[in-house]
């Protein structure tokens, strides 16, 4: 839901509460389900930016698939990258918690 959408239908149950329209109970009956779908979409936007383990060689860079390195002297590292955002233009990892995701927690949602 847009934040645009979001503004309407919370305008909607306040006109039918300020009408008459709305009673007490279903205006918190519909404010709360408004907040459930809120909660739900937020919670699949955090699903899909996930953070996701990269193994890159401490030597070349590369992950596990293009390291050219000797196997036996390789050394490692970690790193917690976004699965959504994925890679740039330049093949960068983006870095985990992502904009999306720090943008979700900045809001306190």
């Amino acid at each position: 839901m847009t934040v645009a959408r979001l503004g309407h239908t919370l305008n909607a149950i306040d006109r039918g509460a300020v009408l008459g329209i709305l009673g007490a109970a279903d205006t918190v009956l519909a404010t709360k389900q408004l907040a459930e779908r809120q909660s739900k979409a937020l919670n699949t936007i955090r699903e899909l930016h996930r953070p996701i383990n990269l193994v890159t060689c401490a030597d070349c860079g590369g992950t596990s698939d293009g390291c050219v390195c000797d196997e036996e002297t390789v050394s490692t590292t970690f790193r917690a990258v976004c699965e959504e955002c994925g890679q740039d233009e330049d093949g960068e990892w983006t870095e985990h918690p992502c904009a999306t995701v720090r943008a979700i927690d900045e809001a306190g949602a």
